[in-house]
């Protein structure tokens, strides 16, 4: 029988509402409270949305400057906590290769975004595959430019509603995904489901 190493990654995304002494404390919790790592979302409010769009002014003010990111990072990365980033543009993936932790995400968004891509498998660490609403086409050509630096990603399956219903979270996409990427990458799962959902602890 196989034996998998399941990797539990606690999500930091916006629940910091652009404090970062509030990132630090979920991501010190998460870890406490015994996640394997932490994820935060990298990016700026240019680099995420055009001017034009009407949550601009808010994720904006939500984003931290690279500064701020290494007063997050450096007690974390201290006390031995593993960390991931999503990356939102090139700006972002600079930030990340230069914080030293252990491997960014790429949204399915991003996922024909060759730029982005490229820049995540030449920093050669891990790379996070999200591939909710993505195409086999698009996959592949992910997997391509991974192989191509000789990295093995993580594709991760997630409806990503919030929160996500247990019907439609699609779990036979796991078997999927396994079955026609498991010689190029691990799979994982990135959970949406609402928490006091009796389905998010059993």
């Amino acid at each position: 029988m196989s034996s998998y190493k399941i990797e539990i990654v606690a999500e930091v995304a916006n629940a910091h509402q652009g404090d970062p002494e509030i990132a630090l404390k979920i991501a010190s919790a998460a870890a406490d409270a015994g996640a394997d790592a932490v994820k935060f979302q990298l990016y700026s409010g240019p680099e995420l949305l055009v001017r034009s769009h009407p949550r601009f002014e808010h994720f904006s003010k939500q984003a931290f400057s690279e500064s701020d990111w290494e007063k997050i990072f450096a007690p974390l990365r201290a006390r031995g906590v593993k960390i991931y980033a999503d990356v939102f543009g090139l700006d972002a993936m600079r930030i990340a290769a230069g914080s030293d932790i252990a491997g960014v995400k790429i949204h399915s968004s991003d996922l024909a975004n060759l730029p982005l891509l490229e820049a995540a498998a030449d920093w050669g660490r891990m790379i996070l595959l999200a591939t909710g609403g993505s195409t086999a086409r698009e996959i592949n050509t992910a997997l391509d430019i991974v192989a191509d630096a000789g990295l093995r990603p993580m594709l991760l399956h997630g409806f990503q509603a919030y929160p996500t219903a247990v019907e439609d979270s699609e779990l036979n996409r796991l078997i999927w995904l396994k079955e026609t990427y498991g010689a190029r990458a691990d799979i994982g799962y990135m959970d949406h489901v609402a928490g006091d959902d009796s389905y998010s602890t059993t």
